[in-house]
Parts: structure tokens; C-alpha cells; sequence
């Protein structure tokens, strides 16, 4: 999680120092889609597997799903980038959310064993 949360600010932070750079900005709004995937994620499990509050519900719902909305609105609303990038963001998210986060914890397992 700490790893992650670097790799968001520096990304972030390269948006910034590079205003111009779309790939940058598209990634960045993919790693936001991917936060928002996660919040449905997490409301999901907290109601089918434990039947009530699941762990990360809280901070999902407080924190994540207040910031995801404001971003991808805004950037819908002010044109950050093209329709078809747009588009493009759900499938990003999608795989941020799957198989790179299950890798990504593999190899923390892997590297922390």
C-alpha cells in the first residue's frame, strides 16, 4: 500500500512538473479509476462475504470514493483528455485493479518471504 500510494504521488507530481504530457495524465486518471474500481470492490465484499463491514469499508467509502468521484468528474467536465481515451480509462482501471494488483502483491510476498 505504501508502494502504491508513492507511485501515485510521483506520478502526480510528474503530471505537474509536465502539464502537456497526456500519457502522464491518462495514467494518472487510470490509477483514479482504478481507486474508484476498488471502492465498489470494497462495498461489495463488505455486503456478499461478511455480510456487514468488511475491512477497508470505511476508508473506501470516507476517503476514496469522495476524491474518485471529484477527479473523474472534473476531468470529464473539463476535457482533460480525449473521448476515446476517456473510454479507455475503465479498461485501464480494470486492469490495475486485477491482474496488476495481484502480481503486485505476489511479488511483495515473494520479495518479503
Amino acid at each position: 500500500l505504501v508502494l502504491l500510494s508513492l507511485l501515485a504521488f510521483l506520478l502526480a507530481g510528474f503530471v505537474v512538473m509536465r502539464p502537456a504530457s497526456r500519457v502522464a495524465l491518462w495514467l494518472l486518471l487510470a490509477l483514479e479509476a482504478t481507486v474508484a474500481i476498488n471502492v465498489v470492490a470494497h462495498v461489495l465484499s463488505a455486503l456478499v462475504v461478511f455480510k456487514g463491514y468488511g475491512p477497508g469499508l470505511a476508508s473506501a467509502l470516507t476517503l476514496n470514493a469522495p476524491f474518485a468521484w471529484y477527479v473523474l468528474r472534473r476531468a470529464r467536465n473539463e476535457a482533460w483528455v480525449t473521448r476515446r481515451a476517456w473510454r479507455s480509462l475503465i479498461l485501464g482501471g480494470m486492469m490495475l485493479h486485477g491482474p496488476v494488483l495481484v502480481a503486485g502483491l505476489w511479488l511483495a510476498a515473494a520479495l518479503g518471504a
